[in-house]
């Protein structure tokens, strides 16, 4: 088993890790980028990583305001309950269509198995479960 696989089993994904990374985001927020972010990050597409940090700032502030406001936590869940919903779905489903199958080959389709599932999780995993197929 690949070790990040392995990793994956062991450490599965945790709500914080479900919403863009948090801790970076106040510095991206100021279009400050690590050694390795410029090596990667084209000159011309910077600006990009701070505006879209402004935005998701944003949306941050305006779903907690709104949750001030009305005294509920619903508005919340907009945010985070779906991407904590979906990202422990995202991990059986993948498990289940790439484990045990060849890595770092270029035919996708020795990497991948059809999966059948039932119409709601068709649904919410967008039909992805038949990537062989396609």
């Amino acid at each position: 088993m690949h070790c990040c696989r392995a990793a994956t089993i062991i450490n599965p994904p945790r709500p914080s890790k479900c919403i863009p990374d948090r801790r970076r985001l106040p510095i991206q927020i100021v279009a400050l980028h690590t050694a390795e972010e410029r090596e990667y990050i084209p000159e011309i597409e910077r600006w990009k990583v701070g505006l879209v940090a402004r935005i998701w700032c944003a949306v941050f502030c305006v779903v907690i305001g709104w949750s001030i406001a009305i005294g509920s936590i619903l508005p919340l869940m907009f945010v985070g309950l779906p991407s904590f919903c979906g990202a422990w779905l995202h991990l059986v489903f993948n498990l289940t269509q790439h484990a045990g199958l060849a890595e770092d080959v270029l035919d996708h389709r020795l990497n991948t198995r059809t999966v059948y599932l039932n119409p709601i999780f068709r649904f919410i995993y967008w039909n992805m479960n038949y990537t062989r197929i396609q």
